[in-house]
């Protein structure tokens, strides 16, 4: 992996928010409409279009849209966006209010959309631009002990107990494969907060510091006993005017600290060893397994709520600007709650492109360091009874190694009441790379089970929903039933929320993975059509315990 920043990232990152004239706008114009001079003799009206600065952003940044319709006249506008899959089409940008001016002309800004390649158009009825297509960039960031090698994230500088060390994070990194990281643009003054993970894996702040001019921030006079201590670092919220950018996490970084210099060093020539070897595996397994590139959208598709009218949603996380995983629901009529990201290993949940995200290690491919257990758990808005709803896939390479198990729960909020599990539903159990998926839910020491074909997740991207009433819970597979239980005392009776995991075994080595869900919904009892049908499930017995 190459972190090296060219001078003409860093210059184009230094740009920041500014929406400076000199930085290239994405332009698409229609041809000029010009009037035969023997019919007038005013002046040539300029051409519709719409042209979009800055040029890099992301999602939640302030961006300026200036353009014209092709006719004159003072009108009200809507911005229009488009998915760009096959069967999408174009639709209103909730929260915009705009009108042109009297020549036909506007100039606006308005908060940049996270997802990639969604196009933007500016229509007033049957008048409109010709289309804008934006892609975010994403936010990242790395973190080292000062005297790490640059271009190599997963080295580390040994440092002795009891010494103090500095901690760098890089706001802007070039990661190699990634090019939604080039050109980053950077916050300068945004706030840094380093975070020690504890024994009981919970992230404790230890310093705080901000974005230099570059994009880097250095945290000094750092001290750790000896043995291995886990940092992240996380850039905070930055909201500036129209902008609206909400925080983001490092990965998890591993610190080994040793006991003397003399061991410090052997530590040290032990990495630079590893660091060589690991790397020829890397790129000798690149080469033999990975897995093409998909080809073209995917038609999404059908939802329960769509089919059976449990709209509107009560929240509605979309994930479709700048948020964070703390912030409220987008769009629903009662949009309370906010997500908790937890590891234990080396991945991280976070709010990537336009959804949640559970990533299994920093560096993306084939390669060691896939250690660990992943979970984003809803709080603030759970239900004892309702409709939950999501969207689930997936994006791995060929990797030695084994499968995580992607796990989408609902699990009682209070922790008092979890029970090791005891009464959790399960919308879908699967593997990395399994074609099936089961289903289900617990009941103390008895269990209903069952199991659909699923096909490619990196490809078919299901959307997983489930019912639950005081009678019966009927699970959902692209819209349609797949099973019911009506044992009353299969239903948990208890407020429960929406979590996702990825599963490892511990210290072992698991295969690449990364998990993404593009949004989730929640709908009461009250709207729609009660659904049961689908099938039994399979009833079993399992033992207690944790």
């Amino acid at each position: 992996m190459n972190l090296v920043k060219t001078a003409a990232a860093v210059a184009a990152g230094v740009l920041g928010l500014t929406l400076a004239p000199a930085q290239p706008a994405t332009s698409l114009s229609a041809p000029a409409q010009v009037a035969p001079e023997a019919t007038s003799a005013r002046p040539a009206p300029a051409p519709a279009g719409l042209s979009v600065s800055p040029k890099n952003f992301f999602g939640g940044q302030a961006l300026t849209f200036r353009g014209r319709l092709p006719k004159a006249g003072q009108r009200p506008i809507r911005l229009e966006q488009h998915l760009n899959r096959p069967g999408d089409e174009w639709f209103p940008v909730e929260g915009f209010r705009g009108s042109t001016k009297p020549d036909g002309s506007f100039d606006f800004q308005f908060r940049a959309p996270s997802m990639f390649g969604i196009s933007y158009r500016v229509r007033s009825g049957a008048l409109k631009t010709r289309k804008v297509t934006m892609t975010a960039k994403s936010q990242d960031l790395v973190m080292w002990v000062a005297g790490d090698r640059r271009d190599d994230p997963t080295s580390t500088a040994v440092p002795v107990a009891g010494r103090p060390f500095q901690v760098v994070v890089d706001t802007t990194p070039d990661l190699r494969g990634r090019p939604d990281t080039h050109d980053l643009p950077v916050l300068e003054g945004r706030e840094l907060t380093l975070q020690r993970r504890t024994a009981e894996n919970e992230w404790r702040t230890i310093a705080t510091g901000r974005a230099d001019a570059r994009g880097m921030g250095y945290f000094d006079g750092l001290t750790a006993p000896e043995g291995t201590t886990v940092y992240r670092v996380r850039q905070e919220d930055w909201f500036e005017g129209v902008t609206r950018i909400g925080w983001f996490p490092s990965f998890p970084t591993y610190v080994r600290v040793a006991g003397s210099s003399a061991e410090a060093r052997r530590l040290e020539r032990a990495a630079a060893r590893s660091r060589t070897e690991r790397a020829a595996v890397r790129t000798e397994r690149t080469a033999r397994t990975a897995a093409p590139a998909a080809r073209g959208g995917t038609r999404a598709t059908q939802t329960a709520s769509q089919r059976y009218g449990w709209t509107p949603a009560m929240w509605d996380f979309g994930w479709e600007a700048g948020q964070s995983l703390t912030s409220p629901p987008s769009g629903g009529r009662d949009p309370r709650g906010y997500w908790l990201d937890w590891s234990d290993g080396t991945g991280r949940a976070a709010k990537h492109n336009g959804g949640i995200t559970l990533d299994s290690k920093q560096v993306a491919g084939p390669g060691t360091g896939d250690r660990g257990t992943v979970r984003a758990t809803m709080q603030g808005n759970a239900r004892a009874y309702g409709r939950w709803e999501t969207r689930l896939r997936l994006k791995y390479d060929r990797d030695s190694g084994r499968d995580y198990k992607i796990l989408v729960e609902l699990v009682p909020e209070q922790a008092s009441q979890y029970d090791c599990g005891a009464h959790n539903i399960t919308l879908a159990e699967t593997w990395s790379r399994s074609s099936t998926m089961r289903f289900g839910v617990r009941d103390g020491g008895r269990t209903w089970t069952g199991e659909r074909r699923i096909g490619d997740i990196r490809h078919t991207v299901p959307a997983l929903a489930v019912q639950v009433t005081p009678a019966h819970i009927t699970w959902f597979l692209n819209g349609a039933p797949v099973g019911t239980v009506r044992d009353k005392s299969a239903v948990p009776g208890m407020p429960m929320t929406l979590r996702f995991s990825i599963v490892g075994r511990g210290s072992k080595e698991m295969k690449d993975l990364m998990v993404i869900s593009d949004w989730q919904r929640g709908f009461t009892l009250e709207r729609g059509k009660q659904v049961t049908g689908g099938g039994t499930l399979e009833q079993d017995t399992v033992s207690g315990g944790c």
